[in-house]
């Protein structure tokens, strides 16, 4: 295996950005927690808008660590038929569709 520092395109190795293995295995306690943050921001259903939701900077991260595999497993191009409705502001962007 080569290892030279200086040109990454001259080694063997692959380096995977996005590791399955990246992201720390769900638990009981680790679903608890998800569950328990769901249930406080549900909570505010009904609540005037601009009401501030108290979350933790640990609790954020978790729920990026538990959401990242889900959202990167999901389609970045969805093939759909015609015709088709879209509904909302699409700001300009015709050609995306």
């Amino acid at each position: 295996m080569t290892n030279n520092m200086e040109d990454p395109a001259a080694t063997d190795e692959v380096v995977m950005h996005h590791a399955p293995d990246s992201t720390p295995p769900i638990t009981e306690a680790s679903m608890e927690t998800v569950v328990s943050i769901s249930q406080r921001l549900l909570g505010l259903r009904g609540s005037p808008p601009g009401t501030l939701a108290s979350l933790s900077e640990n609790e954020i991260k978790h729920l990026c660590q538990r959401a990242r595999p889900v959202l990167l497993s999901q389609p970045m191009l969805l093939e759909l038929e015609a015709p088709l409705k879209i509904c909302g502001d699409v700001h300009g962007q015709y050609t995306d569709l």
